[in-house]
């Protein structure tokens, strides 16, 4: 599997964000449009040598810049449009955590629902570690589930070929993974796992006799008005016509993935990162999270937003559900996560304190996309500062 996991920068993240920290622009609600970030995602990604670039910035509950560059596929003419969607591999998660939040305060599961009780005819071939593990401990990375962050392409075919269907294809990973020992005990300290994502999004199948994808359409798309959202990557469901992925050679060379191309997450690790959107909902999820995180209301409850976007432990730098927390400042912490698959980069960051959020695309993946993706927090909001000015 070609860079299966959600790229953590711990190190050096609070210096990245720190060109994002020192100022933003007034909320647009005066604006007739947002900021067109056009010019500055083109230079941007001409720089780091990736095909395309989109981003949008929202501060105060509106959409202040937005914008997207390039080209659809590296040596191609077909110049990228707002609509055209982007692979957002591990930023998936916080969208797999919220439908399962939603899930639960319709009584449809509890975050106390734990393996042993939801696949009670697992519990005799499954490890007796995991008949205990929590529906919350599995958002967390705390249900000691193995990672599966990095597999052979072989494997990972092998896997999503052991189904006829996709919730088939899942329930057959999951009575695997079961089978296999913990990393470590249940709410130990979080270990990164797209498997554990896939237990709970299968858990949630088992609870409401819907699969992973039409719970994701019921409780996340279509609220929230995500109609270019879908599954896997954007060229194969819609055509020659949209974003193609790219792989970054260690040379700095991009090559793009054709659409027959057999490497897929496909649906045994979809529901920890195989989701698609354009930048315009893209910047809808950022816009309701971020309200969520400043007014705890909105879709869910007061006490679901804390679960959601709250590490278990209270810690300023752990991870929440589909979210890193990242102390920003001994007073601040900011919700993070980078996603990518191998062949797309995607950034997410909100900052509740200061109402503002941001998200960056690339249609290349590591380290071109990442490089991408990381120049871009501080350069966009220079470019915001420099044509809208301070927050009044």
């Amino acid at each position: 599997m070609r860079g299966g996991r959600s790229a953590v920068a711990w190190t050096c993240l609070p210096a990245l964000i720190l060109g994002f920290l020192s100022g933003a622009a007034a909320p647009a609600a005066a604006r007739d449009k947002p900021l067109s970030l056009h010019t500055v995602l083109d230079s941007l990604r001409i720089a780091s040598g990736v095909p395309a670039m989109a981003a949008a910035v929202v501060v105060q509950g509106h959409v202040i810049a937005s914008g997207c560059a390039g080209v659809r596929v590296a040596g191609g003419k077909d110049s990228l449009k707002n609509g055209d969607p982007f692979h957002i591999g591990s930023c998936t998660k916080s969208m797999t955590a919220y439908m399962i939040a939603r899930l639960v305060e319709q009584g449809k599961l509890r975050w106390s629902t734990t393996v042993g009780e939801i696949f009670p005819e697992l519990r005799s071939a499954m490890r007796p570690e995991y008949a205990g593990v929590r529906l919350d401990q599995l958002l967390c990375h705390r249900g000691g589930i193995p990672p599966y962050t990095d597999l052979p392409d072989d494997t990972l075919l092998a896997l999503n070929r052991a189904g006829s269907d996709a919730v088939e294809v899942r329930r057959a990973f999951v009575t695997r993974v079961l089978r296999e020992p913990p990393v470590h005990e249940a709410d130990a300290a979080y270990t990164y796992s797209n498997a554990g994502y896939t237990v709970a999004a299968v858990m949630a199948e088992r609870a409401t006799g819907r699969a992973w994808e039409d719970l994701m359409h019921w409780q996340v798309f279509a609220p929230l008005g995500m109609k270019s959202a879908g599954f896997g990557w954007p060229a194969v469901p819609l055509g020659h016509r949209t974003t193609f992925g790219h792989w970054c050679d260690t040379t700095g060379a991009v090559h793009a993935v054709a659409r027959d191309h057999p490497y897929r997450l496909g649906a045994v690790l979809a529901p920890g990162g195989d989701v698609h959107a354009n930048i315009g909902d893209l910047a809808r999820w950022m816009r309701f999270n971020l309200y969520g995180a400043v007014h705890r209301t909105g879709g869910v409850d007061d006490s679901t937003w804390r679960r959601l976007q709250t590490d278990p432990d209270g810690a300023a730098k752990g991870y929440a559900m589909g979210w890193q927390v990242i102390a920003v400042s001994d007073s601040e912490t900011a919700l993070f996560h980078d996603g990518t698959a191998g062949t797309f980069y995607t950034r997410m960051v909100i900052f509740p304190k200061r109402d503002r959020a941001v998200v960056i695309a690339a249609n290349a993946g590591s380290p071109c996309g990442e490089h991408a993706c990381e120049d871009a927090l501080g350069v966009v909001m220079a470019e915001v500062r420099r044509e809208l000015g301070p927050i009044r």
